[in-house]
């Protein structure tokens, strides 16, 4: 939902002065009302917690003591700010700055030409935005844990957007060293108020969906268009996000395995440090990244890498180390010890350690790199995704 430190972004709040309740920023708005006239022993009645309330103190304009009784109300309603307008009052009490500052409820004075409608206007445009962004994500959400039917799925596309056309392509894009939320909510805006690409495209459409933007593109056939393309005519830098670009699917089938085919190659750019890859880019991982929801496979897996982990606990060795970097080599043993900074019969001797404790046996046609490959994959995609 919105909060109170987005609305101090709006250009036309440039002359916005926090005087009290700093440590409340972060309050969640859900509704914005306007206190004028209403009696200060009246205030439960029309304000609510969570309300960014807006005031020029009109009813107590000849009466300092009035504008505290009002302002000390609503911060015991616990309203989510109060933005006052500067007509008849310019500072607050002392004991106003006290309580707000305890109740972290921030306290704002705004100019004259500011007005009022202006500010009511797009506060709730933002969360009526906000509220359908968090409504599509959860829905999403969802979905992609397997708990809607067919017809629910068609039913949420359609929502989303009613002019999709047959094939779905889905790209997911995530912003590098993200640090809350604050950055993805201002590029969903800054797409829904611009609207470049769907404005002539109006057959894609966006959701805002965990740490990313979950872009959907249509298409008449099987054939994708060039995602990067459609991005950067969006405004977007590649070079600052990840981004994976998932299979185009039939959305009446296959809209589930296209979203989730984007989200697995994000991942992938995040372990390979790519701004952006496509679903056919990502090699041995088409395979891999499914046997994550087979219950049986992972359970061989959690034994397989846990042998190793298990002992390099115990000795405080490093296998699982020199087993990712011989992997990332190829298996060539010279590139390994220079990566590692060792001598190569140390690598070999660690090699056969591993051998030792995964109960290979040296005679044996046993396919030790083969299954050592698979589960040193699995496991650098497990590690950034916990």
């Amino acid at each position: 939902m919105l909060t109170v430190k987005e609305i101090l972004h709006y250009t036309f709040m440039d002359s916005l002065e926090l005087a009290a309740g700093q440590g409340g920023l972060g309050n969640q708005v859900y509704n914005v009302g306007i206190l004028e006239y209403e009696p200060p022993t009246d205030l439960a009645k029309y304000f609510f917690k969570g309300d960014l309330v807006v005031t020029t103190l009109f009813a107590a304009k000849n009466d300092p003591e009035l504008a505290n009784r009002f302002l000390q109300g609503l911060i015991e309603i616990g309203v989510a700010a109060i933005a006052i307008k500067k007509i008849f009052f310019h500072k607050l009490s002392n004991s106003t700055i006290q309580i707000a500052n305890q109740k972290n409820i921030p306290i704002f004075f705004y100019g004259e030409t500011v007005y009022t409608e202006e500010i009511i206007s797009a506060i709730k445009e933002d969360i009526q935005i906000k509220s359908c962004y968090w409504k599509h994500e959860e829905k999403l959400s969802s979905i992609l844990k397997g708990d809607k039917t067919q017809q629910e799925i068609s039913d949420f596309l359609y929502c989303v957007n009613p002019n999709f056309k047959d094939w779905i392509q889905s790209v997911y894009l995530c912003k590098k060293n993200l640090k809350d939320d604050t950055f993805l909510l201002s590029l969903a805006e800054t797409l829904h108020m611009r609207n470049y690409k769907l404005m002539t495209d109006p057959s894609s459409a966006f959701i805002k969906y965990g740490e990313g933007i979950l872009f959907l593109l249509s298409h008449n056939t099987k054939d994708a268009m060039d995602a990067s393309t459609f991005l950067e005519e969006l405004g977007i830098n590649l070079k600052q996000f990840y981004v994976g670009v998932g299979i185009c699917k039939d959305k009446s089938r296959e809209f589930t395995a296209a979203v989730e085919s984007s989200l697995y190659v994000e991942k992938i750019c995040e372990l390979w440090d790519q701004s952006i890859l496509f679903y056919d880019q990502i090699g041995i991982y088409k395979w891999l990244l499914p046997i994550r929801e087979e219950s049986d496979m992972m359970i061989q897996y959690h034994k397989f890498i846990g042998l190793i982990l298990d002992y390099d606990t115990e000795k405080k060795s490093n296998l699982v180390e020199t087993a990712v970097h011989y992997i990332n080599n190829a298996g060539d043993i010279g590139k390994t010890a220079i990566v590692m900074h060792q001598h190569p019969n140390t690598i070999r001797y660690r090699l056969q350690k591993l051998r030792q404790v995964l109960n290979f046996r040296e005679e044996d046609r046993d396919g030790f790199y083969e299954q050592l490959y698979l589960a040193i994959k699995l496991y650098e995609y497990l590690k950034i995704n916990c």
